[in-house]
């Protein structure tokens, strides 16, 4: 054999040798580090395959709750919509049906959980889930994170930290306000009363923490009002006696005309409660966490302290549309609700990714979120004329508004509290016992 012969011949052996190595390294070092990966991304690297329209089954979406009082609730405003939708002869589109499924969720915010949880979830071939995860928004965002590798389109109607679509999620939404937006609406009241002098408190967590230092600067943004007062507690504090006692001081030093608070009803009861004990009855104003029976079911020797305070609105019961849905609630379930809001909640959700279906005809989350995200819908209501634009995954159109507590004479002689919608042309915000902003009337006449 020649010896340039021999040189092509070793060459070729090389270069099939190398051949091989470029093909089958890949292949080896992905069998090396897929633990590595699944560790990382908290997941297998590869979703399962999504149902296609082609499939024709029912539409699974997921759906749960983190806390038991609210949980029925959530989960007839769920079931509600769903009956509705498959009574109709055409289902969502073509006939389909949908089928809720409740999954679980983790009670605490140990993130390692909520991988856990949402992995579980994710392989249940949802094509979105509608969740309230709690853990201060740090569960929303981690589970966002495992349904975007999945494709899942996945609505949070209870989480408000402006953190959540801050990742730029694609398939992340909420139909709630954001801390932000609470915080312009609650200054907007202290606007409204001709507040001067208030306190801020607020529970140590990350979204009392956000909401307090939003609340701050709108309020230092207003001409005549300033945080007078600035003081946190810790989340499930039993003793309110240090802080109340500083307030009590202030408020003798420097007359407080209102007090805000950013913190969940576990936290908020006690500390008004304390605050009346000590006859501190300047009004106090909530975020939209306090849309809650058990806000509106405390008693305290027939009186409720919580009476007069302020809360953050998102469903007015007053309004015709709504009123219908009440009354559709009550029928359907037997039941009377202290508070609607949650169950109007889950069932808005339900209606947000119904519309979004048909107006893609598919369930391809990409076409679905096109519309979400650019088309703008949010549930309909009877009259299918309640458009919400999305943006970024936030809702920029929607009202909010504030809920004042007001009681009624119950059939029995009981005092029943409700949420009653504040206009800025009540003739008082809030009633006799309570210190009085807002009033047509002079202070004095109204006290």
């Amino acid at each position: 054999m020649k010896r340039s012969h021999l040189f092509i011949l070793i060459g070729l052996v090389l270069l099939f040798g190398a051949a091989q190595l470029y093909f089958l390294a890949p292949d080896k070092t992905l069998e090396v580090l897929r633990p590595l990966v699944e560790k990382v991304k908290g997941g297998t690297t590869s979703a399962k395959s999504k149902p296609t329209d082609e499939d024709m089954g029912p539409i699974r979406i997921g759906y749960g709750y983190y806390t038991a009082n609210k949980r029925e609730a959530f989960t007839n405003g769920i079931l509600m919509a769903v009956d509705q939708i498959n009574a109709h002869p055409k289902g969502v589109f073509k006939g389909r049906k949908i089928e809720a499924v409740e999954v679980d969720l983790p009670t605490t915010s140990n993130p390692n959980d909520m991988w856990d949880y949402a992995k579980d979830i994710a392989d249940q071939n949802f094509v979105a889930t509608i969740l309230a995860a709690g853990g201060g928004g740090e569960n929303a965002i981690i589970a966002s994170a495992v349904f975007e590798k999945y494709r899942i389109i996945n609505l949070w109607p209870t989480t408000t930290t402006t953190k959540l679509t801050q990742h730029n999620f694609k398939y992340t939404f909420r139909n709630i306000a954001n801390n932000n937006v609470q915080a312009q609406v609650m200054a907007k009241v202290c606007e409204d009363t001709g507040c001067k002098n208030v306190g801020i408190v607020y529970v140590r967590s990350s979204t009392g923490e956000e909401l307090a230092a939003l609340l701050n600067k709108h309020i230092n943004h207003l001409d005549d009002a300033v945080v007078a007062f600035y003081q946190s507690i810790y989340p499930e504090q039993k003793d309110y006696f240090p802080i109340v006692t500083r307030l009590l001081t202030k408020h003798q030093a420097k007359r407080l005309d209102a007090i805000f608070f950013s913190g969940s009803t576990r936290e908020a009861i006690p500390f008004i409660k304390m605050l009346r004990d000590f006859k501190l009855d300047m009004p106090v104003v909530l975020g939209v966490s306090q849309n809650d029976p058990k806000f509106l079911e405390v008693d305290v020797n027939g009186f409720s302290p919580v009476y007069g305070s302020v809360v953050v609105g998102i469903f007015d019961e007053n309004e015709p549309d709504n009123k219908l849905f009440i009354k559709e609630y009550r029928q359907k379930f037997q039941k009377k609700l202290a508070s609607y809001t949650t169950a109007a909640q889950a069932y808005d959700s339900v209606m947000l990714l119904v519309e979004a279906m048909r107006y893609a005809k598919s369930t391809d989350p990409d076409s679905m979120v096109s519309y979400l995200r650019y088309g703008g819908a949010l549930a309909m209501d009877k009259k299918k004329n309640a458009r919400h634009h999305y943006q970024n995954g936030e809702i920029i159109s929607q009202d909010y508004f504030m809920q004042i507590v007001r009681h009624r004479e119950g059939k029995n002689g009981k005092q029943v509290y409700y949420f009653d919608t504040y206009r800025k042309d009540d003739e008082c915000i809030f009633h006799v016992g309570i210190s009085c902003l807002g009033c047509r009337e002079s202070s004095d006449a109204a006290n």
